[in-house]
């Protein structure tokens, strides 16, 4: 952890939400996006998006039926190691939402708060009991994929292979009648009129995701499966403090009537 976090973390009292993310689900469902061009998103035209792997000449990821029969466009590529990066930032979008939600909840409670980064995910997830495959190949990282029966990530070994793993990602949700929604028209009819996976997206998406494991022993091929990007800590703070150094103002109502009103 970076000296910058130090001061004030690990302290008596103080409480650490640490909301970890999985790459591998938002990656697949990326992959599928832009190679079918069933969801108009990233297509060109009524074909996909071509993958290709820029760590390996730009050599097509796994695609080339799909190319041939015109499904994919050629003059339209995407690295995949940019697509990768796309997945992180896609996913880290929401533990930094989730960390700021509950810094406005401490502020609410007349509670500290303070919102980590400079840590090595890697290294708190391995202590916090995750499961960390490989290196399976000279150019490999440990890829940290889960934690059992918890949160695994779509990729073996909890599933039997990337076939397995695409389709538990893009399979359509069975509807749950019990399940309140939050529109008005009937669920029968959302459902209709969801913009699905074609077949042959499918398939598509199964050949970069067979591509990105083959090749590097391991799904994501760069980035981590599972991945720790924010920390929130809640803690009571030291009004001595800042009544001693700072003027009036430097914290607020709440925080000034917190313990009468939580711990009276």
């Amino acid at each position: 952890m970076c000296g910058h976090n130090l001061w004030d973390s690990n302290r008596p009292g103080s409480t650490l939400f640490m909301p970890v993310c999985d790459v591998s689900a938002a990656l697949i469902s990326l992959i599928a996006q832009f190679v079918d061009p069933t969801f108009g998103r990233f297509a060109h035209g009524n074909r996909g998006t071509q993958i290709v792997d820029d760590r390996h000449g730009f050599r097509s990821a796994g695609t080339e039926p799909w190319l041939q029969s015109g499904f994919l466009d050629a003059e339209n590529s995407l690295p995949l190691s940019l697509l990768e990066r796309q997945a992180c930032y896609f996913t880290f979008s929401e533990p930094a939402a989730i960390c700021q939600n509950i810094f406005l909840a401490t502020e609410a409670l007349g509670l500290g708060g303070w919102m980590h980064c400079g840590f090595l995910s890697l290294e708190i997830l391995k202590l916090l009991g995750f499961r960390v495959d490989g290196p399976n190949c000279p150019a490999a990282l440990p890829n940290p994929i889960g934690l059992d029966g918890i949160l695994e990530a779509y990729c073996p070994p909890y599933y039997l292979s990337m076939d397995a793993a695409v389709e538990a990602v893009l399979a359509p949700k069975p509807a749950r009648s019990a399940d309140p929604v939050p529109y008005l028209m009937a669920e029968a009819q959302h459902r209709a009129s969801t913009v699905k996976v074609s077949e042959e997206g499918i398939a598509c998406t199964k050949a970069v995701c067979n591509y990105i494991f083959k090749t590097y022993g391991r799904f994501p091929g760069s980035t981590d499966a599972v991945h720790l990007m924010w920390l929130i800590q809640a803690h009571h703070i030291d009004r001595d403090f800042y009544d001693r150094h700072f003027r009036a103002g430097a914290y607020g109502a709440t925080h000034a009537s917190h313990m009468a009103t939580w711990h009276p």
